[in-house]
């Protein structure tokens, strides 16, 4: 169950782009695509996303600076990202779960596990935007239920104020 859930995919390579594209669209994941980091970020800021699949070894920024700035970024510190690289070594793997990493495919990417652990990170953040949703309007709720307290308690107030002034 997708619900039309966003995923980015950035990759520099056109190839594992259309590929990842043709994989999860079918799925019914809408894809936005980018082939730099710079393009990721503006994409990220801009769009609301349910997960990135980030590619490590690219030009200019490196998927690993593109995740540091989007784990210290507000608007996007919550949103999955798994990341997709041809060196499958573990120094890679720690760097990546350091820096904020939710997971990690190794290619060729097998389009059943693709598939499996997109869905599971869009499950997860699913969730978390459900959890931020209800302590909004839990938050809501105290607001109007303190204003109400306020209120009734300045009444009371008044009240007694006024049988202290008619008692006399």
């Amino acid at each position: 169950m997708v619900n039309n859930a966003r995923i980015l995919v950035v990759d520099d390579e056109y190839d594992n782009l259309y590929l990842i594209h043709d994989m999860l669209v079918p799925q019914g994941y809408e894809v936005s695509l980018a082939s730099a980091g710079e393009d990721a970020l503006e994409i990220a800021r801009t769009e609301f996303l349910d997960g990135v699949l980030l590619d490590i070894n690219m030009p200019g920024m490196d998927g690993f600076e593109v995740l540091e700035k989007l784990k210290t970024d507000d608007s996007t510190r919550f949103v999955p990202v798994v990341m997709v690289t041809g060196q499958g070594d573990i120094a890679h793997r720690i760097k990546a779960l350091e820096l904020g990493a939710d997971d990690f495919l190794t290619k060729p990417v097998d389009c059943m596990e693709l598939s499996a652990r997109v869905r599971s990170l869009v499950k997860v953040k699913a969730y978390h935007d459900h959890l931020v949703n209800h302590q909004r309007e839990l938050e809501k709720e105290v607001d109007k239920r303190t204003s109400e307290l306020r209120l009734a308690t300045e009444k009371l107030r008044e009240a007694h104020t006024n049988l202290k002034h008619a008692s006399l």
